[in-house]
């Protein structure tokens, strides 16, 4: 079994696969290509690493159970997964309510509306941000903090199964504010 998100690579063992064939894969349903990452053979076995995309489980589903194919002449069941977006980190944790605070956030398996590379180049298509009451708006660099209301980044190293912000807070009253990190128009919860 694997995220929904894909990425993942699998070693698949063929005892008896033709040397001199080049292995090609697929998922049913659907008809989706699946990465051939490399074919080691020998004269009786072939090692096939593949690499598993990513897969839309729809909107009520946890998990998929798919068949993989290898030059259709060998089939296996896989299981996609729900991969619910998880905080790897948030540093640093706390700091002073006059604002002007660097925070380093890194997301694993969220889900934005576009490609990463539209995101990184138009960010407010992508993403809302609120910290405590404040709506943080979009900065085009990952430069120091000099906006009083606050703002975010999505960093260039950013990729469709991790995403790596940078926030700088905003002032705010009282002693704890929450972040709120949302796919552009979407409502909570999006997920």
């Amino acid at each position: 079994q694997g995220s929904d998100f894909g990425g993942e690579q699998i070693q698949v063992q063929i005892q008896n696969f033709p040397p001199s064939l080049n292995a090609n894969a697929s998922i049913f349903p659907g008809a989706i290509a699946v990465q051939v990452v490399s074919q080691q053979q020998s004269s009786k076995t072939a090692l096939i690493t593949l690499q598993l995309p990513s897969y839309n489980l729809g909107q009520q589903a946890n998990t998929k159970f798919v068949n993989v194919t290898i030059s259709k002449l060998v089939m296996f069941h896989f299981v996609f997964v729900h991969s619910p977006p998880l905080i790897v980190s948030a540093l640093p944790t706390q700091g002073l309510n006059s604002g002007f605070q660097k925070v380093m956030i890194h997301l694993r398996y969220f889900r934005v509306p576009l490609s990463i590379q539209t995101c990184l180049s138009d960010q407010s298509s992508c993403l809302a941000v609120q910290f405590g009451a404040v709506s943080l708006s979009p900065r085009s660099s990952n430069g120091g903090c000099t906006s009083v209301n606050g703002s975010f980044n999505l960093q260039s190293i950013s990729t469709a199964t991790d995403l790596y912000l940078s926030l700088c807070t905003p002032s705010v009253q009282g002693q704890h504010a929450k972040i709120l990190i949302l796919p552009a128009n979407c409502s909570s919860p999006c997920y």
